[in-house]
């Protein structure tokens, strides 16, 4: 039996700014829903894209949030630091 496992597909920058259009028919923060980034889409939907400033802004850094959202998590085993006891090293 095989399973197929897709990795995640990447966002697209021309849909994020079509979505980013949809803020000039009142559906703000559609951008930041699709950037995986729900609490900022939420705020901007229920406050009119920060009564607009917001949504200009996210004019100009839809690129880069982007890329962000496209950037896999990477995830570093915890470590514990090695410590030395008294008296380990001992003669």
């Amino acid at each position: 039996m095989m399973t197929d496992t897709k990795a995640p597909e990447l966002l697209s920058l021309k849909k994020a700014y079509l979505f980013w259009l949809l803020g000039f028919i009142g559906l703000n923060g559609m951008q930041r829903f699709y950037c995986r980034q729900r609490l900022a889409g939420f705020i901007l939907l229920l406050t009119f894209g920060l009564f607009g400033v917001g949504q200009l802004l996210d004019g100009i850094t839809l690129a880069f949030t982007v890329d962000k959202a496209n950037v896999p998590l990477e995830r570093k085993p915890f470590c514990m630091p090695k410590t030395s006891h008294v008296g380990e090293n001992a003669v």
